[in-house]
């Protein structure tokens, strides 16, 4: 059983226990905050002290800035809720469908409390063809920067906003095909489901549903592990997915990602559930992977979310030839639980470059 304070919390964040193990001191809530933080799980954490006894409940001081993170939190989500319906209208108004990818769509389908769940950017996956896309975007952000997945479409200053044209995609050609093929096929299912972010019908959304989510997040999980960083967030992100889902689908879900290669990563992510957040056994997508599950969870525990508790590398200043030696190194720590992704992703990268002066700059 892990004994951290963080993952003490985050139990009875979920439900799973009633008390810390021994209270903390105003200095230790204050380091606690601090870790929280960099996992983007401070509001979702505040839960846990809400449940705590009042003897074990934190004193005014330290209260105050998780109270604080609490309010920050809320008032960010509403404005990116604000943001994705306001994108999401724009689209439709050029006659364009538009599905919300991660994020508030999660935090909406799967969270008890979705207000407590740490936003980011707007994800937009939209149903065009990829040059079509580009020049959509460059007609209001003439130049803005087009990658194999997305193109960024800086309309609004408060919140970043990316429009996708491939939701995902993995370095081994032969998996990405795959990969992309699962898109394809999915795709039209997926410009249906509509959800509210908000109280009026102009909040409304376009989502993907759960069968499309339970293998996208997977890789999308096992795409960051070899960028900045994979956090609890987004393993918290799949905790809740999973409890949405049904034994069909796991093991469906299961074959397609022991198909794209990740069999492993898969019994990497459920020792990670089972131990840290306590899924039981009959929401496992597999058995768990002890060893090399110990290993990621080693990982998550240093980096953070994107890396923010990454203290072993200098991201702020680095050039960009720093920047692609230290990916290099650091995913080679991955080489032996997941060998074909480390391995192709330097050609991945080569490739990319080749792409990105054929296709995004058009």
């Amino acid at each position: 059983m892990p004994t951290s304070p963080l993952l003490q919390l985050l139990h009875i964040a979920l439900g799973k226990a009633d008390r810390l193990q021994a209270p903390l001191s105003d200095e230790e809530w204050m380091d606690l905050l601090k870790v929280a933080d960099d996992q983007a799980m401070s509001a979702f954490l505040f839960s846990g002290i809400e449940r705590l006894p009042e003897e074990q409940k934190p004193s005014r001081r330290p209260l105050m800035h998780w109270y604080n993170n609490v309010q920050q939190t809320e008032e960010d989500n509403h404005l990116v809720d604000k943001v994705a319906a306001w994108a999401t209208r724009s689209f439709l108004n050029d006659k364009i469908r538009v599905c919300l990818l991660k994020g508030q769509g999660n935090a909406r389908q799967y969270y008890p409390v979705p207000s407590r769940r740490q936003p980011g950017d707007v994800d937009l996956w939209i149903d065009m063809p990829i040059r079509d896309a580009i020049a959509y975007v460059h007609r209001y952000c003439p130049g803005t920067k087009a990658t194999y997945i997305h193109v960024d479409f800086p309309v609004r200053k408060d919140v970043e906003i990316e429009v996708h044209y491939r939701p995902a995609f993995l370095c081994s050609p032969i998996r990405n095909r795959r990969l992309q093929r699962f898109f394809k096929k999915q795709k039209a299912a997926q410009f249906e489901k509509k959800i509210r972010l908000g109280e009026s019908e102009r909040s409304d959304v376009v989502v993907p549903n759960t069968e499309f989510n339970a293998l996208f997040l997977l890789c999308h999980m096992y795409k960051h592990v070899f960028e900045e960083g994979l956090g609890l967030r987004q393993l918290l992100d799949y905790y809740y997915l999973l409890l949405h889902t049904d034994a069909d689908l796991r093991k469906l879900t299961y074959q397609r990602a022991c198909s794209l290669g990740m069999k492993r990563f898969a019994g990497d992510v459920m020792y990670i559930l089972k131990t840290v957040f306590l899924l039981p056994d009959t929401y496992l997508l597999t058995a768990p992977n002890e060893k090399s599950g110990k290993f990621l969870l080693q990982e998550v525990m240093l980096a953070g979310n994107f890396g923010q508790g990454d203290l072993r590398y200098d991201f702020q200043h680095e050039t960009q030839a720093q920047k692609f030696v230290r990916k290099l190194l650091r995913n080679l720590r991955f080489v032996r639980n997941y060998p074909e992704e480390v391995l192709c992703e330097p050609f991945y990268r080569i490739y990319h470059w080749c792409w990105r002066k054929y296709f995004g700059r058009f």
